[in-house]
């Protein structure tokens, strides 16, 4: 067979990046709850003493979704990136609703003089 089959890597360090925006304070505790998966074997992702797990990176792709599949592939796999803007559009469309819904709710407060 010629050349070598593409290797993809996880990119951990984007991972934990991840997960500590989406929870910046106590991140293995919040993953812990989302995941079943203990808080000590996610602060030894998190600090770098351990890689990710198979059970840790399932129950996170699990939950987190494609944004954070995509995140520690680096983008590199086209139908996740793809699968990901999807679900950041639709984010932001339920986003949009609910501050369009919040706004009218405002004005008629403002109309009754509240």
């Amino acid at each position: 067979m010629a050349g070598t089959p593409n290797k993809i890597e996880i990119n951990n360090r984007a991972g934990i990046d991840f997960v500590t925006k989406k929870f910046p304070e106590k991140t293995a505790i919040n993953l812990e709850c989302i995941t079943g998966i203990s808080a000590r074997t996610i602060e030894n992702w998190l600090n770098g003493a351990t890689g990710i797990g198979a059970p840790l990176l399932l129950a996170l792709i699990s939950e987190l979704g494609p944004d954070f599949l995509d995140a520690i592939l680096s983008g590199r796999v086209k139908w996740v990136a793809r699968a990901a803007k999807i679900n950041e559009r639709d984010e932001l469309i339920r986003s949009t609703k609910a501050a369009q819904k919040r706004l009218a709710q405002i004005d008629d407060e403002l109309k009754n003089g509240e």
